[in-house]
């Protein structure tokens, strides 16, 4: 059981540095889709805000994805894509892996929303 929560790199729930890397992800995401926002004078509401970085999210785990079966297919654009990104992109994750890297990065877009909004929320205030 603790194989699936930890330790087993794209199987488990936390596996590995990508772990950071796709709550990393979801703080990005969610700086551009509020810094975006804020370019077009606009205020972007919560669900507008959780939908676009989700779907952001999604496109991410698809590109993994299309990674992996270039390679499964032993396509050039797989080889040439070898030279400049690590061979961690073209391995195969688990569903729990793939769900975690959404939940993950989720979660760094909810914080980030969450902290951005109340910072500048402040700043109006004043």
């Amino acid at each position: 059981m603790i194989d699936i929560l930890y330790g087993i790199p794209d199987q488990s729930f936390l596996d590995s540095y990508w772990t950071a890397i796709h709550f990393g992800s979801g703080l990005l995401i969610g700086i551009a889709l509020i810094l975006y926002s804020r370019y077009q004078n606009k205020k972007i509401d919560p669900v507008t805000f959780g939908r676009n970085g989700f779907v952001l999210l999604l496109i991410w785990e698809l590109f993994e994805l299309s990674l992996r079966y270039m390679e499964k297919l032993e396509l050039k654009l797989a080889e040439y894509l070898a030279i400049f990104l690590p061979r961690s992109f073209f391995e195969i994750e688990s569903l729990i892996n793939i769900a975690s890297d959404l939940i993950l990065g989720s979660i760094g877009l909810y914080l980030i929303y969450q902290y951005l909004q109340r910072r500048f929320k402040a700043k109006r205030d004043v």
